[in-house]
């Protein structure tokens, strides 16, 4: 997360100073950032479609979840907050 750090902060002395080579830099260290995320991204999938093929042999079950799980891509899921008490008409 250090190019992404970098990139930032690149971006906020941009806008702040709003030099041409202040924005030069910042699209420098953005297409940095871009393509380390791309190959990180890119050997990630090369890790799900050879785990894939692994449990295609194994396991189908398996093998079928995580092609569903990869097809769909991630959803962050959270739990909403809730009191332990739970509320009722007569509180307020």
């Amino acid at each position: 997360m250090q190019y992404c750090n970098r990139r930032n902060e690149a971006r906020e002395k941009w806008l702040t100073k709003g030099r041409r080579e202040n924005e030069e830099e910042y699209h420098q260290k953005r297409k940095e950032a871009h393509k380390i995320i791309r190959n990180k991204k890119n050997l990630y999938t090369k890790n799900v479609v050879e785990s894939i093929e692994e449990d295609q042999k194994n396991n189908t079950r398996k093998m079928y979840q995580t092609i569903s799980q990869f097809k769909k891509g991630y959803q962050h899921k959270f739990n909403m907050i809730r009191n332990k008490k739970r509320r009722t008409g007569n509180e307020y």
